[in-house]
């Protein structure tokens, strides 16, 4: 079993205060000096609710100097299996163009 710290009343009282100022759980674990799984568990079983970070990083403007993200995949110039076309392929497995693979035209389908 493993072993946990008690919380002492100090931390009980700073977990209450800046609960209820709307602080997050990342700030409340490093104020307190415990992890943010201590964090959520205690403030849990004192009833107490934590704000949900996640919708206010949907929210935040961006940060200057920081570089748009990349997108997922790299597309290489290929020609189509059927029409011979060139079009931007995500890969080996990518070698019909959107016009073949909507009609559902495959040089190997009689």
């Amino acid at each position: 079993m493993p072993r946990t710290n008690l919380w002492t009343e100090r931390e009980e009282r700073l977990l209450k205060a800046l609960s209820s100022k709307g602080v997050s759980k990342t700030l409340i674990a490093s104020r307190v000096r415990r992890s943010v799984e201590a964090i959520r568990i205690k403030a849990s079983a004192l009833g107490l609710r934590l704000p949900d970070m996640r919708k206010e990083k949907i929210d935040r403007p961006p940060v200057l100097g920081a570089r748009p993200k990349a997108s997922r995949r790299k597309t290489t110039m290929r020609p189509c299996m059927c029409c011979r076309c060139s079009f931007p392929s995500e890969g080996a497995h990518h070698r019909l163009c959107g016009n073949c693979r909507h009609n559902s035209v495959s040089p190997h389908a009689l």
